[in-house]
């Protein structure tokens, strides 16, 4: 499964932590993970991912990503 482990939240920008596929993602904003997920937008307890144009939303403590 997917889930959003974390966000580092310093003062000029914010990073996701995301384990996806046995992998962890340090991911900061519009970058792609995997080769297909783009980061859209790091908040302050959840992070939206495009996937082929369908946003979705990942928050911390939640397990799987949900449709927006």
């Amino acid at each position: 499964g997917t889930k959003l482990s974390g966000i580092i939240d310093s003062k000029d920008k914010k990073i996701a932590i995301i384990e996806m596929g046995g992998e962890t993602y340090i991911a900061n904003l519009y970058d792609i993970i995997s080769e297909r997920y783009i980061i859209k937008e790091i908040k302050k307890d959840e992070v939206i991912i495009d996937f082929n144009g369908t946003l979705f939303s990942l928050k911390i403590g939640g397990e799987e990503a949900s449709n927006d």
